[in-house]
């Protein structure tokens, strides 16, 4: 994911001084904001190759420079959080924690002008961070507000719905029926709006006919836990008409 526009790199808005140019022939070319940007691309597209073809390690020294070399574009820090993901989900270890570390720094660093900073966080929250879902939920609607690329977003829509499916299964838990309705008719206007944008988002379709089918009392609410939740250890509660009919144990938060 690219920043509209060239990358912005050290020396930018440096004036030019040629008072020092003794025409020596030989001498290395300055670090012209053009040749750094050369850099900044190449280093980028070489760590995504490395990326694409599972040498995630030697992706990441490549990530580390690029960010050296233009610090203010979000691309890099993207994709280096995708390399920790990688080797998260391989190895384990300490690459989760610096995965989230660092989604956290690109958000606030990048979050006014690059929508999926915080659409990254928003997923590592969710998925990997034990009822986090409200924090997540902020992370979707910043995506949305920070840019009209993210409001044309399918993905986040629907990310955003699931969340709130997320809450809602909370809420119904903890606050009782009225709480658990009405985050759930948010979650179903949510995921319609995703569908508009995007008629087959399979996620968005999934999960809207869940919360339909839970919103008129045709299932229990562990019905509506969507995938991937960290939500282990729910107590499952059927609603119906307003009135909790049953009660069981739903142990991994997957319906």
């Amino acid at each position: 994911m690219s920043s509209a526009g060239a990358p912005r790199c050290h020396g930018d808005d440096d004036d030019d001084d040629d008072d020092d140019d003794d025409g020596t022939a030989g001498t290395l070319p300055a670090e012209t904001p053009q040749l750094m940007q050369v850099v900044y691309v190449l280093h980028t597209t070489l760590g995504n190759a490395y990326l694409t073809a599972g040498a995630f390690e030697d992706a990441l020294p490549l990530y580390k420079e690029a960010i050296r070399i233009c610090p203010e574009d979000s691309s890099a820090p993207v994709q280096l959080a995708l390399a920790y993901d990688k080797l998260s989900d391989r190895d384990g270890g300490p690459w989760p924690a610096r995965s989230l570390e660092l989604k956290r720094s690109n958000a606030r660093k990048y979050g006014k002008s690059d929508y999926l900073v915080h659409y990254n966080l928003g997923c590592e929250l969710r998925t990997q961070q034990p009822m986090a879902f409200t924090e997540a939920r902020k992370c979707f609607e910043a995506a949305l507000q920070c840019s009209r690329a993210g409001k044309k977003d399918a993905d986040t829509w629907a990310m955003l719905g699931v969340t709130r499916l997320d809450e809602t299964v909370m809420a119904g838990v903890t606050h009782g029926v009225a709480d658990a309705r009405d985050t759930l008719t948010e979650a179903i206007a949510v995921l319609e709006q995703a569908l508009k944008l995007d008629p087959h988002h399979p996620a968005a379709t999934r999960n809207l006919e869940r919360a339909r089918d839970f919103a008129a009392g045709r299932t229990a609410i562990s019905a509506i836990l969507p995938e991937n939740a960290a939500c282990s250890g729910f107590t499952t509660v059927c609603f119906n008409d307003g009135k909790v009919i049953s009660f069981g144990r739903h142990e991994e938060g997957h319906p």
